[in-house]
């Protein structure tokens, strides 16, 4: 295949740990290296050599050139495993991640508003890079926005973007919090302008921002990774993936069932692996509550743990403010649920996306209400034919909906026209 030359601009770096990152990778698995460039705002350091070039500016980058004045970035080399960002730096780089509430949101975006981040290191950067096309995937920050309009405009790109979370949704809260999402929506509206298309994860959340945008809206679902090696015997009940908005809540409740029923032969706790910095939420993982954090580990071996588990645990909240953040994306770690998982269980409420996901399509066992857990519970632990069942229902929508092929194929065509129409626009 002929592919665009394509300049992704995100917060987070291709990788295999982080969610985003690893989702953004699998997305891009195989494309030509040499035709692919990265702009990202995280402080990892790049761990794959999916591009050629990488190019990073942080926080902490904005916030030293006020005091030493030398313009913020730089391009690194996608030398391999080089690792995360030097430990005496996460805690100043944690705080990009906190501004989700509409104050320090809205002071990193005049932070960055203030800076200048447009330097010629990445002015050459991105003529060394020849991009065709912007392939965006945002944040809730508004300054990400700001940078995809000024280099798309700059170098006359087509933009097209992905939207895993819900950042588009109208909130309900203060007045400073509607005024982050006007101000995020007006640069998206600016952005999207004559896009192709916008790719979001369901079909839900399709149909909600088309009319926003006056855009097609197409679901591109996240790819499975590739398969582990052969599972051995499934010998515990696991947790994958963030412990915000709520999730921790209802792993321990499904914590404490497990431990009430107390099924001779099977775990009676669930292993709970996160690459979160949750040392605050500690106290509360713990074997009376039927949990045990492991803490982190590979990417590359999370297929394997999860093929090797009896029953996988995917979680939502029931809380008004929770769920609205998640009423409309679907938890990018399902595809390897959906692919390799032995049997899934799934406790939230029936408007998270991801719960009624499993649910229309019986891929799992889906419990929606705290009275009928212990009750699901037993269920998924002792039904085999129910197991079966599900499973079989589950690789179905994996290959369906989550097939790397495909998705590939379908990400191409869209870059592809996107990039050759606006060389036939261009005088």
């Amino acid at each position: 295949m002929n592919q665009p030359r394509v300049l992704v601009i995100s917060h987070n770096v291709f990788s295999t740990g982080n969610n985003m990152g690893r989702s953004l990778a699998g997305l891009f698995s195989g494309w030509d290296p040499d035709r692919l460039s990265q702009l990202y705002f995280c402080p990892e350091e790049p761990q794959l050599s999916l591009c050629r070039r990488y190019f990073r500016v942080t926080d902490v980058d904005v916030l030293r050139a006020f005091w030493t004045r030398r313009r913020p970035g730089s391009p690194l080399e996608s030398g391999g495993d080089t690792g995360p960002a030097p430990a005496s730096l996460r805690p100043l780089y944690r705080l990009g991640h906190t501004c989700r509430s509409p104050v320090p949101g809205l002071l990193r975006d005049a932070l960055w508003a203030l800076s200048p981040w447009f330097s010629p290191a990445l002015s050459r950067w991105v003529e060394e890079a020849r991009p065709e096309v912007i392939f965006f995937a945002p944040g809730r920050s508004v300054f990400s926005h700001r940078i995809a309009f000024r280099l798309a405009r700059q170098y006359r790109l087509p933009v097209v973007a992905i939207c895993y979370d819900g950042v588009y949704t109208r909130p309900k809260g203060s007045p400073l919090e509607l005024l982050y999402h006007r101000l995020r929506m007006q640069w998206a509206r600016r952005l999207l302008a004559g896009s192709p298309c916008l790719f979001t994860t369901c079909r839900a959340m399709s149909e909600s921002y088309a009319p926003r945008f006056s855009i097609p809206c197409r679901e591109l679902y996240t790819p499975y990774g590739p398969p582990p090696p052969a599972a051995g015997r499934p010998n515990a009940i696991r947790y994958f993936g963030n412990l915000g908005l709520g999730r921790w809540r209802q792993l321990a409740a499904i914590g404490r069932a497990l431990r009430a029923l107390a099924l001779p032969g099977l775990p009676a706790e669930i292993e709970i692996y996160s690459r979160e910095d949750c040392r605050h939420l500690l106290p509360h993982l713990t074997a009376e509550n039927g949990l045990r954090f492991c803490g982190a580990i590979p990417g590359t071996q999370v297929a394997e743990q999860i093929a090797e588990s009896f029953l996988l645990i995917h979680a939502e909240s029931f809380a008004p403010d929770d769920l609205r953040q998640v009423s409309l994306s679907i938890s990018t770690k399902l595809a390897d649920y959906l692919a390799y998982a032995p049997s899934i269980l799934a406790y939230g409420p029936e408007g998270a996306a991801s719960i009624r996901y499993l649910r229309e399509q019986k891929a799992a066992f889906v419990i929606t209400s705290e009275a009928s857990l212990a009750q699901g519970l037993l269920k998924a632990l002792t039904q085999e034919s129910l197991r079966a069942e599900y499973r079989a229902n589950a690789r179905r929508l994996a290959a369906q909906n989550h097939d790397p092929d495909q998705i590939h194929r379908l990400l191409h065509t869209v870059l592809a026209e996107a990039a050759w129409g606006n060389r036939r626009d261009r005088p």
